[in-house]
C-alpha cells in the first residue's frame, strides 16, 4: 500500500468517516491488490526473459554453421553483454522486477555461452564440466543479486554435474540421462540426495548472504524425496527395481556426503524445533533400510518376492510419511511442507484407487463410485488445505 493511501485512511479516520474495521479491510484489499499486480509483473517478466533466451539460442543455433570462430565468439560475448547491460539500465531506472528478469536471462545466456565457447575451441563439455561451471555462475549471480531464481536454476545443474561426473570417461550423447535410471547411477539415491539438499538449505539459513539458496534447494530436496517414494507405491516391480544399485564408489561417496550434511544440519543448521531434526533422521533411516542390498538384489526386493504383505506395508509406510509431512508443516508453520504432504496423500490415494480398480474392470460401477469418491476427496482436500494454511498464517 502506498504512503499517500495510508495518509488518506488516517485523515478519514480522524474525521470519523471510517471505522477501525473498515480501515483494516481497506488496507488488506489495497495490500492484496498490490501483491497480485507485483506477482503478475514477476510472472510476465520471467516468462518474457525465458522466451527471449530461447529465441537467442534458436537464432544462434540456426546460424552457427555459417559463422567463423571469431564471429562466433563475438556473438556469444555480445549477447551476454547486451543482456547484462539491459538488466543494469532497467535497474538504474528503478524497474526492479524487470531488471531481475533480465539478470536471470543473463544467467541463462551464460550457460549457453559456456557450451558454445567450448565448442569453438573443440573442448567437450557434454558431461559434468558444463553444468558445474553453469551452476557456479548461477550461484555467483544469485549471490550478487540475492535472488532465489538463480538458486532454483543452480539446483538441477548441480544434479546433472553429479550424475555426469565419472572418474574415467563419459558416456555417449545418446546416453546422456542413463545416470537417472541405471543401477550405477543416481536412481536409487535420489531421495538421499534430496535429504542432502534439504540439509544444505537448513545450513545456509544461518548465513544471511547465502540464505537465497535455502528455500529453492529445500523445495528441490522435498521434490526428490517425495516423487520416488510416491511413484514406487504404484507397482511392486517398480519398488523392487528402483532401490537396486551397484554399490560403486561414487554412490558410496554420495551416501556418505548426504549423511554428513544431514548431521551438520541437525547440529548447526537453522532448525529451531526438534520436529524437523526428527523428520530428517526418520527419512534417512527409512532410506538406509530401503537401500540395504542382499546379494545381487536389494533387501526390499527379496522381502517383496517372499510375500506381498511387505509391499502393502511399504504403501502404509509412505502414507504415514505423507501424513507426517502434513503434521510437520502445521507444527513448523511451513506451507511448502504442508502442501507436499497434502499433495502426496492425494496422489497416493489416486494411485491406489487405479491399482486396485484394474481388478474390477468388468464392473463399471466401481469406476463410477471411484470417480465420485475422487471428486469428493478433491473438494475435501482443497477445503482442508485452506483451513490449514489459515492456521499457519
Amino acid at each position: 500500500m502506498s504512503v499517500s493511501a495510508d495518509k488518506a485512511l488516517k485523515i478519514w479516520k480522524q474525521k470519523g468517516l471510517l471505522s477501525e474495521g473498515q480501515i483494516s479491510e481497506l488496507k488488506g484489499a489495497l495490500s492484496d491488490g498490490g501483491h497480485h499486480v507485483h506477482r503478475g509483473v514477476v510472472i510476465f517478466s520471467t516468462i518474457g526473459a525465458i522466451l527471449v533466451g530461447l529465441g537467442i539460442l534458436l537464432f544462434i543455433g540456426s546460424n552457427w554453421k555459417n559463422m567463423g570462430p571469431v564471429f562466433r565468439l563475438v556473438v556469444v560475448f555480445l549477447g551476454y553483454a547486451v543482456c547484462a547491460g539491459g538488466a543494469y539500465v532497467a535497474e538504474e531506472r528503478k524497474y526492479k522486477v524487470t531488471s531481475e528478469a533480465l539478470w536471470l536471462l543473463t544467467t541463462l545466456v551464460l550457460g549457453a555461452g559456456i557450451f558454445l565457447v567450448a565448442q569453438v575451441f573443440h573442448f567437450s563439455l557434454t558431461y559434468w564440466q558444463g553444468p558445474a561451471l553453469w551452476a557456479i555462475g548461477a550461484l555467483a549471480m544469485g549471490y550478487a543479486r540475492q535472488q532465489e531464481a538463480h538458486a532454483f536454476l543452480a539446483a538441477p545443474l548441480v544434479i546433472l554435474a553429479i550424475g555426469w561426473f565419472e572418474t574415467v570417461s563419459g558416456r555417449g550423447f545418446g546416453d546422456q540421462f542413463v545416470f537417472l535410471f541405471s543401477d550405477d547411477g543416481l536412481r536409487a539415491l535420489i531421495p538421499v540426495i534430496g535429504i542432502g539438499f534439504v540439509s544444505i538449505g537448513l545450513l545456509l539459513r544461518r548465513f544471511m548472504d547465502w540464505s537465497f539458496v535455502s528455500a529453492p534447494w529445500m523445495l528441490w530436496g522435498m521434490l526428490m524425496i517425495t516423487v520416488p517414494l510416491v511413484i514406487t507405491t504404484a507397482d511392486d516391480h517398480m519398488l523392487k527395481e528402483f532401490y537396486q544399485f551397484d554399490m560403486v564408489f561414487k554412490q558410496w561417496v554420495l551416501l556418505a556426503l548426504s549423511a554428513i550434511v544431514m548431521f551438520a544440519a541437525i547440529g548447526f543448521g537453522d532448525t529451531k524445533n526438534n520436529e524437523t531434526k526428527g523428520a530428517l533422521v526418520i527419512l534417512m533411516l527409512v532410506m538406509a533400510l530401503l537401500l540395504i542390498q542382499s546379494g545381487d538384489q536389494s533387501l526390499i526386493e527379496a522381502m517383496v518376492n517372499k510375500t506381498a504383505i511387505v509391499f502393502i506395508a511399504y504403501i502404509i509406510l509412505v502414507f504415514l510419511l505423507a501424513f507426517g509431512a502434513i503434521w510437520l508443516g502445521l507444527k513448523t508453520r511451513n506451507a511448502h511442507v504442508l502442501n507436499f504432504g497434502i499433495l502426496s496423500v492425494t496422489i497416493l490415494i489416486i494411485i491406489q484407487y487405479f491399482a486396485w480398480s484394474f481388478d474390477l474392470l468388468d464392473r463399471s460401477l466401481a469406476f463410477i463410485l471411484g470417480g465420485i469418491l475422487l471428486i469428493t476427496l478433491s473438494l475435501g482436500v482443497e477445503r482442508k488445505r485452506r483451513e490449514l494454511l489459515e492456521q499457519i498464517k
